[in-house]
């Protein structure tokens, strides 16, 4: 026995037109909606980008502010420090000049005292 062929049966054109219309139809249609997509895609990639850059730049300028008060108080606390140690210098010259100043008086009085008694042995 002989396989029959199974019969090939067309459609009408007019509807394999119509289905070819419309699967085009959907085609352009999607790309259309993949366009506008990537559009926005690309906006938000640019706002993100510009984003990212003014926080960087807001990020940069406080560490610089914050560099320049850190500086600053570096600066007080050294000024401070600076101060005291002159303070304490002075004082401890102070009392050197005062301690000098004694031992000399003694040393002058004890040679004056000298110089009056060979005078007086003369």
């Amino acid at each position: 026995m002989a396989k029959k062929q199974p019969i090939i049966s067309y459609e009408p054109r007019e509807k394999l037109d119509g289905e070819l219309e419309q699967a085009i139809g959907d085609i352009l249609s999607a790309e259309d909606e993949a366009k506008r997509i990537i559009g926005r895609a690309e906006e938000s990639v640019k706002a993100i980008g510009l984003d990212g850059a003014t926080r960087e730049r807001n990020m940069r300028e406080h560490a610089e502010t914050v560099a320049a008060l850190k500086k600053s108080e570096a600066v007080k606390n050294a000024e401070k420090e600076a101060d005291a140690a002159v303070a304490d210098m002075i004082e401890k010259a102070h009392e050197k000049g005062k301690a000098l100043v004694k031992e000399k008086s003694k040393a002058i009085e004890k040679r004056a005292n000298e110089l009056f008694d060979e005078l007086r042995g003369k």
